[in-house]
């Protein structure tokens, strides 16, 4: 093999990793211009995302505990692909997917970057490329093209530890990579501070200690990631200083004062974060959805599996003590903190525990996954390369020079090749893959019955000068008529019209959407449940039915009604 090819071979594991998900993204963008209806969270996304094209966007999506997470940086991200999709639901698919496949390739890259030998780089670059790549196959591509806040994090957070450990091997710029990913995933989902602020603490007691990255080097990194910081986190401090009710503050009151009256069992914690640590299990619904009244038990193989895997950091951290093998240590305490931070942060969230709120835990997988098979590599290399290097001299004593077999990096390329594309194919032969990722997001999510509710609700708007519309939902507050009504302002504001929705919905729809008064159709959104305020409401003179479905129905109320929404 000649350098010029050998050299070259770093880019295989990046493909490799990176081309499934770099085809689901491609089939989104041409897909992406076609309207849809959707529902829930995801319609709430599209609106704050419609709102950023003109600005005013100061907070993240928000929490089910009334207050928004803390930034709005993935709005302003799927900017530009919301205007090329005109708008449409699929331009946050593209953003998602685009987002995860930089995320693939960086932490490829820089997991390449550890190592201080040319065998140790390959180790990295492909025990990455095929933990990433046996992520897609278990969990399905869906997975990294969905905008779910609490899904955009999982390979954000990751990198953002990847990148810890290349600035404590030396690399300067993976700061700036960890600012970015740090950034990204906290104001996103705050679900992801615990292990980014446990990390962060580590990263910089490793980096004192070891001194690898100092003086000039840091100049240039720190200033740019400072930079980037400051400018990610100034519209959230702007909207916490302008006035009363800042959602940072109100984020901080609720962990310091008014956090959960009650906390997950021992038993609980480990069952959800368990899953995610081993990567074992295609069940989404274990951390995805609504909050588990019931967690469902752990096999005895997503209880081993964890288990083992800890084992086998702990083992790693204790004897790569060589100096080629400092890097997997480094890897091996980064993971070991990580799956520590991350089961206390479990026991102290709220009870019941849902696991969507865990989904870092995922992250921290990931990580730990890479560095198992770095350990299990690692530890093959050594064996083989004292095999290689020991000989017995005419004395007849035995002397072990420490050198590199001459050809391990080669055979750990082909192997490594060998693996990947076994995986690609795997991957592209998923049934969840090609059933669910390769369909348009819009098809993927959209909820049967918004587009008939919204199309007769436009035909009234269409009737006023200004367009503007208060969405109301009827009883119970926390039911299904509030998805519905999140599709059908989503489906109005698409097509040109102002929402506004009642005061107790403006943090979930944004201030952008608080009602003025002034709104000149006044539509009441209801399920098939309903309580007795919302029967009365129907009932009086003057209220006309727009349109029903068989779950949902929407009333077009006279001037001047009253709020019907309570607080969800």
């Amino acid at each position: 093999m000649t350098a010029s090819v050998t050299s070259a071979m770093w880019v295989v594991p990046v493909v490799a990793a990176a081309l499934p998900l770099l085809v689901v993204t491609w089939r989104e963008l041409w897909a992406s211009r076609s309207p849809s209806s959707t529902c829930c969270d995801w319609a709430v996304l599209a609106i704050q995302s419609r709102d950023a094209i003109h600005g005013g966007v100061f907070v993240g999506p928000y929490s089910q505990y009334h207050w928004n997470h803390p930034g709005p940086l993935f709005a302003y991200w799927s900017v530009p692909f919301f205007q090329f999709a005109h708008g449409n639901f699929g331009g946050l698919g593209v953003a998602s997917a685009l987002a995860n496949l930089l995320c693939v390739i960086l932490i490829v890259v820089l997991a390449g970057r550890l190592g201080d030998d040319p065998t140790s780089r390959c180790i990295g670059r492909y025990a990455a490329a095929a933990v990433l790549l046996g992520f897609q196959f278990v969990f399905g591509l869906d997975l990294l093209r969905d905008p779910w806040n609490p899904l955009l994090i999982i390979l954000p957070t990751a990198l953002f530890i990847v990148s810890c450990v290349a600035f404590v091997r030396g690399r300067a710029w993976a700061l700036v990579v960890a600012a970015c990913a740090a950034n990204f995933a906290m104001q996103t989902h705050l679900g992801s501070a615990p292990v980014i602020a446990a990390t962060s603490v580590v990263t910089m007691i490793l980096a004192v200690v070891r001194g690898r990255v100092r003086g000039r080097q840091l100049v240039g990194p720190v200033a740019v990631a400072a930079g980037l910081t400051v400018v990610a986190w100034a519209l959230p401090v702007w909207q916490q200083l302008r006035g009363a009710g800042g959602n940072l503050g109100a984020i901080a009151r609720y962990f310091v004062h008014g956090g959960p009256s009650a906390h997950p069992s021992l038993s609980e914690a480990v069952r959800v974060v368990f899953v995610q640590f081993g990567l074992t299990s295609r069940q989404l619904d274990v951390f995805v959805g609504p909050a588990q009244r019931t967690i469902p038990p752990l096999s005895a193989v997503q209880f081993a599996v964890p288990v083992v895997l800890m084992i086998v950091v702990i083992v790693g951290a204790v004897t790569s003590r060589a100096s080629q093998d400092r890097w997997i240590r480094d890897l091996c305490v980064f993971a070991a903190v990580a799956m520590t931070v991350t089961l206390i942060a479990a026991l102290r969230a709220g009870s019941p525990l849902a696991g969507y709120v865990m989904s870092s835990a995922l992250s921290v997988g990931i990580v730990t996954w890479i560095v198992v098979v770095v350990v299990v590599v690692g530890s093959l290399r050594r064996i083989v390369v004292r095999g290689a290097t020991s000989h017995r001299d005419p004395t007849g004593v035995t002397s072990t020079d420490g050198a590199l077999a001459p050809d391990g990096t080669t055979a750990i390329r082909i192997v490594g090749s060998i693996v990947v594309a076994v995986a690609v194919l795997a991957v592209g032969g998923n049934s969840a893959m090609t059933a669910a990722s390769l369909a348009p997001l819009g098809r993927a999510r959209s909820y049967p019955g918004i587009a008939t509710l919204s199309d007769a609700t436009w035909r009234v708007v269409t009737r006023t000068p200004d367009r503007s519309v208060l969405v109301d939902i009827g009883g119970p507050a926390a039911g299904p008529p509030w998805a519905v009504a999140a599709g059908i302002a989503n489906d109005l504001q698409r097509r040109g019209a102002h929402i506004e929705v009642p005061a107790a919905w403006v943090f979930t729809f944004g201030e952008r959407h608080a009602d003025d008064g002034r709104a000149e159709t006044h539509i009441l959104v209801v399920g098939k449940d309903l309580d007795a305020p919302t029967r009365r409401v129907i009932s009086r003179p003057g209220v006309q039915r727009l349109a029903a479905t068989s779950e949902n129905a929407v009333y077009l109320l006279p001037p001047g009604s009253p709020v019907v929404a309570t607080a969800p």
